[in-house]
């Protein structure tokens, strides 16, 4: 079975890493700029071409993506594809975790 991560680039090294170290040779990971985190308003059609295109090679696909500021509309997309996601607010959730990230998150408001 051939597999797809369409991943931030804030966790390609990461994700990357574990592809390595688990030997998970049917696994590609395909990683968008981390620069979209400035522009969070253009990762769902971002994330949904890179899905399109994936849909051509790979039987199965995941996101590596947070709603990232998106508000939803990242979520909507994947609905709308059939793709799942990880769980979080923010990529950088999947580092810290929920509990942690949200903490931080207060803190810096």
């Amino acid at each position: 079975m051939s597999a797809v991560i369409i991943a931030c680039g804030a966790l390609a090294h990461e994700i990357a890493e574990l592809r390595r170290a688990n030997d998970w040779r049917h696994l590609d990971v395909q990683c968008l700029p981390p620069e979209l985190h400035n522009r969070p308003e253009k990762i769902p059609a971002e994330v949904r071409a890179a899905i399109r295109t994936a849909r051509k090679t790979y039987e199965s696909i995941f996101v590596a993506y947070g709603d990232c500021g998106t508000g939803g509309l990242l979520d909507r997309v994947l609905a709308e594809e059939g793709v799942e996601r990880i769980p979080g607010a923010h990529c950088y959730e999947f580092y810290a975790t929920e509990p942690v990230f949200a903490q931080l998150a207060q803190a810096e408001i």
